[in-house]
């Protein structure tokens, strides 16, 4: 059986602030907040949130809540500064 010693949960996992060992296994149950960022579904990594977004989930991570004046994109991966039905990520253009 191997001991695991670390002082931060950093150490093992970036941006992760609080963790605990399972079955010899770190696992994070919280990422620091100086950017979004979200654990993905195993605790084992803190994902970053796409751009202008304030809130997200794992997988990719898929937006929950945009920042004041963004609104989600129809696959909630992303927001923009344009509210539509269909947007173009190369140029921003949208359709409605």
């Amino acid at each position: 059986m191997h001991n695991y010693i670390f002082t931060e949960c950093s150490n093992v996992i970036d941006h992760c602030t609080s963790c605990q060992v399972k079955n010899a296994t770190v696992i994070c149950d919280e990422c620091d907040s100086t950017t979004p960022r979200t654990l993905n579904y195993k605790q084992s990594e803190c994902l970053d949130c796409s751009l202008n977004c304030l809130k997200c989930l794992d997988p990719k991570p898929v937006c929950k809540e945009c920042q004041v004046n963004y609104f989600p994109t129809l696959n909630n991966y992303s927001c923009a500064n344009k509210e539509c039905y269909t947007c173009d990520g190369y140029t921003d253009d949208c359709s409605d």
